[in-house]
């Protein structure tokens, strides 16, 4: 299944790159509760975050929007430690 990103969702990615230098993989705009949720790649959510969480801050302010985001996970990866942890009990 391939995602589609939508033209408010390409902008959005495209401020969190020039504000913070952290590339997002995607982003889900959630228009009920007036915020914007980040899938920021692996191992550049402190870059995204800021000191102090700064570009958070700043993201919010020039967005009008809460700013939320979590980090890209290899989906791979965790299911065999789920899998090699339950082997070992």
């Amino acid at each position: 299944m391939h995602n589609i990103i939508g033209f408010k969702e390409r902008r959005y990615i495209e401020e969190l790159r020039i504000l913070t230098k952290s590339i997002a993989i995607d982003c889900i705009v959630d228009d009920g509760f007036e915020r914007i949720i980040y899938v920021v790649k692996k191992g550049d959510m402190g870059l995204a975050i800021g000191k102090n969480g700064d570009n958070i801050r700043r993201m919010q302010r020039v967005l009008g929007k809460r700013i939320e985001m979590v980090e890209e996970v290899d989906l791979l990866m965790n299911l065999s430690k789920i899998f090699s942890d339950q082997l070992m009990c």
